[in-house]
């Protein structure tokens, strides 16, 4: 995926990464460069003009947005309830991180 997202301009409208635990902490090292200043960079490369990535998390990182922002991103997130903790007040829950290219 990597290699993908490194040799590649203006050709995506949307990228989906599902990776690892997220931007932090990392369960497979290799995969934590996609989460740098470089890797965003790098994906924003990739996108079409307002194209727009999505970072599923197991947790929240409030740094990531900051750094989503400085690498050319509008960033938002939204909380999702884990599938086991649906009907719960309170559980389990991930984060998506959207960034709309700036």
């Amino acid at each position: 995926m990597a290699k993908v997202i490194r040799g590649t301009n203006n050709e995506f409208e949307t990228i989906m990464l599902n990776v690892d635990n997220g931007p932090s902490p990392k369960v497979d090292e290799p995969n934590s460069w996609l989460y740098t200043n470089s890797g965003l960079r790098a994906v924003r490369r990739a996108l079409l003009d307002r194209g727009r990535v999505a970072v599923w998390s197991a947790y929240e990182a409030p740094q990531f947005q900051a750094r989503m922002r400085r690498n050319g991103f509008r960033p938002d997130h939204h909380r999702i309830h884990d599938h086991k903790a649906l009907n719960k007040k309170s559980g389990i829950h991930h984060v998506v991180f959207i960034g709309w290219k700036t």
